[in-house]
This record gives C-alpha cells, sequence and structure tokens, in this order.
C-alpha cells in the first residue's frame, strides 16, 4: 500500500505537466528561461530542439541570460491537430511560437516558423 502512494505521489509531476495547454507549456517554457533554469526550459522543447539547445548551451551558456524581466502571457492563435501557433506577450518582441503534441505533452520547437507550417492550420481541437 505504501509503495503504490510512493509511486502516485513520483507521478504526480509527470502527469501534471501532460495536462499543460500550447499557450501554458510556452508561458512556462519562457518564464523558465527568464529566471535561468534552462533544465526546465529544455524540458519544454522538442526532442530535436532540445538536442540543439543543448549543444548551443555547451558552446556559450550565457547566451540563453535574459537581461530582463519577463511575465509571459500566451495564447493560441492557430490549432490544428499536433501543431498549435501561439503568441506571447509580456517578453518584449517576441515571434509566433510553433507548439508540437510530442509524447503526450505540448512541447517548443524551436525548428518550425509559422511560415513552414501548413496552410489550413486552423482552430480544430487538437491532443
Amino acid at each position: 500500500m505504501l509503495a503504490r502512494f510512493l509511486i502516485v505521489l513520483l507521478l504526480l509531476p509527470v502527469l501534471g505537466a501532460c495536462s499543460l495547454t500550447p499557450e501554458q507549456s510556452a508561458a512556462e517554457a519562457l518564464s523558465a528561461l527568464c529566471r535561468g533554469d534552462a533544465d526546465l526550459f529544455a524540458s519544454h522543447l522538442t526532442s530535436e530542439s532540445r538536442r540543439l539547445f543543448k549543444g548551443l548551451k555547451t558552446e556559450s551558456p550565457d547566451r540563453f541570460t535574459c537581461t530582463k524581466e519577463c511575465s509571459p502571457t500566451a495564447g493560441v492563435d492557430r490549432r490544428a491537430g499536433p501543431i498549435a501557433l501561439v503568441s506571447v506577450d509580456g517578453c518584449g518582441d517576441m515571434p509566433q511560437l510553433v507548439m508540437i503534441h510530442e509524447n503526450g505533452a505540448w512541447k517548443l520547437d524551436l525548428f518550425s516558423t509559422e511560415s513552414g507550417l501548413p496552410q489550413d492550420l486552423g482552430q480544430e481541437d487538437g491532443p
């Protein structure tokens, strides 16, 4: 009985992260980056983006340090299936972010841009 309770306690953070919406995941990722929490930021990246970020961070650690306070709020502009285009306010001039549903969670994709998304990306519900 105690073992089951401990397993549930260990899984709660994982289950909570899976339930974030695209805009919540984007805002949490940017907040983490602005606080200097590179590991939490990386956890909100797609697997390919995470490899790129870790490589770039190894080469130039100071490159990913915020120089100003950031309180991001995000909203979904367009969404279709496993892709969402998210706008962020509260962090200065910020491009729209592409979020991809990967392994049960919404992740920031550093390789995708709005211009590379399907033209029919609409307001459909996704995962």
